[in-house]
């Protein structure tokens, strides 16, 4: 069925748009483009996108029929070199950003200042323009701090508790709860329109199987014939959003979201790694073996990081459409035909 068939609503504000979005040949870029052209295609939609991205020649080798789509203009650059933002934008997804936990460890402070001014510039330029709606920031589910371990599932307005300032982990939130802070700024003094998305834990095609995330290394190493490998006794709790679904949350967000909105974005579907990767190796005729780090719970994340959505299903209607098994055998599938391998 198609997706935008099981929402009571599509994301009418951004028909006849004109969307900036930054970042947008990475995972969620490129979904982003392709529910764009479901929408221009099936539902007239008229929507047109110019799309920022340091990765342009890698994302036209691997998409070119997304390249060639009509709606779309791209600009390889990295946007805190851009002069201006087209002035008919009427809509802005900033969703650059360096989020690789390994690139932080290595170059920290590379890192935090990519992140914080890119928005900052980003802000700066969309205060330039007569005819923006919306900006939605992409921050990220790591501003809400270290959860308690009774907390179930986060909302919108948890803070569970600061991470130490010289902890390298908490360099990457503190540098999402300073773009976010950023946003605030220029809401008030700007009256910029700026709304926040806080994404959690996402799996799908498109998806780079070398990022050092749980649900990428058990694929991998499920791919490879295993043993699937957890660096802690299985018991860490995510939630995990298929792909599609992802990017059309991210759009009903731009399209309907107020001004100082924040909502999560992320499964309310809880699951521990070690059932996640029993998940996976059910997939496989010669099921790989699971090796877990027993009596070690250094997961270099959370305990628990499930979001409470309510506030997504209530303003906005939206819903999760694909379920958990259904989302890891479609990326299963998607990367066993070799299309993610480099990716």
């Amino acid at each position: 069925m198609n997706i935008f068939e099981m929402h009571s609503q599509l994301p009418e504000p951004l028909r006849n748009s004109h969307i900036y979005i930054t970042g947008g040949t990475g995972f969620l870029g490129s979904w982003l483009q392709e529910l764009v052209c479901g929408l221009n295609d099936e539902f007239d939609f008229k929507i047109k996108a110019t799309i920022a991205s340091r990765s342009f020649d890698k994302f036209k080798i691997k998409h070119p029929h997304l390249v060639k789509r009509k709606e779309f203009k791209f600009q390889p650059i990295d946007v805190r070199n851009l002069v201006e933002l087209p002035h008919d934008t009427t809509h802005i997804i900033h969703a650059a950003a360096t989020s690789n936990r390994d690139h932080f460890a290595s170059f920290p402070t590379s890192s935090f200042e990519n992140n914080v001014d890119a928005a900052l510039h980003i802000f700066r330029l969309a205060n330039q323009l007569s005819s923006i709606q919306n900006i939605l920031l992409v921050s990220s589910s790591q501003v809400y701090g270290r959860q308690h371990s009774d907390v179930q599932a986060i909302k919108e307005d948890s803070f569970g508790g600061a991470l130490s300032s010289f902890d390298t982990n908490a360099i990457y939130a503190e540098s999402k709860r300073s773009c976010e802070s950023a946003a605030a700024s220029f809401l008030t003094e700007m009256k910029l329109p700026i709304s926040v998305a806080r994404p959690f834990s996402f799996v799908g095609p498109y998806q780079s199987l070398d990022l050092p995330w749980a649900i990428t290394n058990f694929m991998q190493e499920a791919l490879r014939g295993g043993p699937i490998h957890i660096m802690s006794d299985g018991s860490v709790v995510r939630g995990l959003m298929y792909a599609s679904d992802f990017a059309n949350w991210i759009l009903h967000i731009t399209a309907y979201a107020k001004p100082r909105s924040v909502y999560n974005v992320g499964s309310p579907e809880p699951i521990d790694l070690l059932s996640l990767a029993k998940m996976i190796r059910s997939f496989f005729k010669n099921e790989p073996q699971i090796i877990t780090s027993l009596g070690n719970n250094s997961s270099g994340g959370e305990r628990k990081m499930v979001p409470n959505v309510d506030k997504a299903k209530k303003e906005l209607q939206l819903k999760v459409t694909v379920n958990l098994e259904n989302a890891i055998q479609r990326s299963m599938e998607w990367h066993a035909m070799g299309k993610g391998r480099n990716a």
